[in-house]
């Protein structure tokens, strides 16, 4: 976990910081409690979601930077962007966000928006593949909102993307998984 301010390197602190997030549950807390992980590196190498693990290193306090973020962020978007594709084989909007996330170009916002709208045409649907379709537009959007914003909603932003690639997966699990190894590789 690269350049973070902030190490969470014993029990006590750990505990100590999730008991006053906002971002930390009882649900999270008993699972990490359940499998003993006393400290953010632990949960670093045992945490199987990159929701949870953003939602801890954001209770932590450790200090991430904006372009591992977008990183992850577009990383997860693009990952499913084939969801979308393959049902709007014509409709670039969300590999516009996603490219101009990765690049920081200046039209992100226009193309976080433009996925978006994208989104809404498969999310308001009741066709399975649509739905799927319009969670890979949200999570391009994600990614494009997240090269927008400044600490601290980068973090919510790259795990609002995560979180929508996770529903646009044919296998949300193998999803999961492959997001941890892109986290791993980002953080």
């Amino acid at each position: 976990m690269a350049n973070q301010e902030v190490y969470v390197d014993n029990a006590q602190n750990f505990r100590a910081k999730l008991a006053v997030a906002d971002e930390v549950d009882n649900d999270m807390i008993d699972w990490l409690s359940a499998r003993g992980i006393d400290t953010l590196q632990q949960a670093y190498a045992e945490v199987d979601r990159v929701d949870w693990m953003i939602r801890l290193i954001k209770a932590c306090g450790v200090a991430v930077q904006r372009d591992q973020c977008v990183g992850l962020a577009a990383d997860c978007a693009e990952h499913v962007l084939a969801a979308w594709q393959a049902k709007f084989p014509h409709d670039a909007r969300p590999a516009r966000a996603i490219g101009a996330a990765k690049s920081s170009s200046a039209e992100c916002d226009a193309a976080a928006n433009a996925a978006a709208e994208a989104a809404l045409v498969g999310m308001n649907a009741n066709d399975p593949l649509l739905v799927k379709a319009g969670s890979a537009a949200k999570a391009a959007a994600w990614a494009g909102f997240a090269a927008e914003m400044e600490h601290p909603y980068y973090l919510d932003f790259a795990r609002y993307a995560a979180r929508c690639a996770v529903e646009a997966a044919d296998s949300p699990t193998a999803e999961m998984r492959w997001q941890m190894d892109c986290l791993r590789r980002w953080f």
